[in-house]
């Protein structure tokens, strides 16, 4: 069984990596951002497909060849409402510059191609 205690390696910008190779998965992976106001994350897909989550906070994200806005609601993981979250295919990248303070997650899994990027939730 993997060892599913993962602790942070820092406490600003990319603060988890877990891939399927370090946490001994087959699949999926799990990144996660802190963001100051003003700072840029930017990665590559390759071949894993992605969902970002806004956790806390906004960032104005591209990707997947066209400019989102700004995605974020939610303050804090304590409000009511869900997460903003954008889907993009392997093979592609993405940026995200920070309105506010923010936390992003990436999930991540492989990719097989033939879907567009596309925008998911909070309202359905």
């Amino acid at each position: 069984m993997s060892d599913l205690l993962k602790k942070p390696f820092g406490t600003h910008g990319k603060v988890h990596e877990i891939t399927p190779h370090s946490a001994g998965w087959r699949y999926v992976g799990f990144s996660l951002y802190h963001l100051r106001a003003g700072e840029r994350a930017a990665e590559l897909t390759g071949d894993r497909e992605v969902i970002l989550v806004m956790v806390e906070g906004k960032a104005e994200i591209s990707g997947g060849g066209q400019n989102w806005g700004v995605l974020g609601a939610r303050m804090s993981v304590f409000e009511k409402t869900p997460p903003h979250c954008l889907y993009l295919p392997n093979d592609t990248d993405w940026v995200a510059v920070a309105e506010t303070d923010c936390v992003i997650a990436l999930c991540t899994a492989p990719g097989k191609g033939g879907h567009a990027a596309r925008r998911i939730g909070p309202e359905g």
